[in-house]
């Protein structure tokens, strides 16, 4: 099913390291989150980390390590059964005072054991569009006003059809696409990888593969593991 089909994060090869491949720059920092959370692009901090929220939702330096990244390895660990959508979000962030311009993003199939792929179709990349909140809403916990990350836009599977190409790829930090203003010192892509059914295309085991992350200020790289657990979700969910 089309619809089920996910955005997958590129995978290094075990013997990669991608901060090896392109060396990093000033001027960009990228780094991973889970979907779970959402991040400003002002602050580049996640709405989540908010006086409002428990303790144990703030105070994480999660840019250096969270559930799924560590800065120190450039890695994105995620697991999966088969026939299952497992997402993350990549940030790409302006650490220098110039404008970042010309970003893009570029993602490799994932290879695992004995030759198993899963394939680049099977990847899908969304820049996600954000919203402002002029106001703090009514209710008794509001993560306040600001910018929200709302709408995911197709950046792969992109036909031209409800919005030019300029929305997606390659962009630029500020966007004025996006209108946020000079202030804009982030923006996030959401990633979907779907773990194909049978254990023939998806044999258990450990897959990788790279994402880059491209500018005109320059380039980097992260790696992303795949685990695949030796199981098969059902297409249909019975609660009863």
């Amino acid at each position: 099913m089309r619809q089920l089909r996910a955005v997958a994060l590129s995978l290094f090869l075990p013997t990669v390291i991608p901060g090896l491949l392109f060396p990093q720059t000033k001027e960009i920092q990228v780094w991973a989150i889970g979907g779970g959370v959402r991040v400003d692009p002002i602050s580049c901090r996640t709405r989540e980390d908010n006086p409002a929220l428990p303790p144990a939702s703030r105070g994480e330096d999660y840019k250096s390590s969270n559930l799924i990244w560590s800065a120190e390895n450039r890695l994105v660990k995620l697991r999966a059964a088969r026939n299952e959508i497992v997402s993350y979000q990549i940030i790409a962030e302006r650490t220098g005072e110039a404008n970042l311009t010309n970003v893009s993003v570029d993602m490799n199939e994932f290879r695992g054991p004995a030759g198993a792929v899963i394939p680049a179709d099977n990847v899908d990349l969304y820049k996600e569009w954000y919203v402002q909140l002029k106001q703090k809403s009514a209710r008794i916990v509001s993560l306040g006003a600001g910018w929200y990350p709302d709408a995911l836009l197709p950046t792969r599977n992109w036909e031209g059809e409800l919005y030019p190409s300029d929305y997606v790829l390659p962009f630029d930090i500020p966007d004025v696409m996006n209108n946020i203003g000079e202030e804009q010192r982030s923006q996030a892509l959401w990633v979907d990888v779907y773990v194909p059914r049978g254990r023939k295309a998806a044999p258990p085991g450990s897959y990788t593969s790279t994402v880059t992350v491209s500018s005109d200020a320059g380039t980097e790289a992260i790696a992303v593991q795949l685990d695949v657990w030796d199981f098969e979700l059902p297409d249909e969910t019975h609660l009863f």
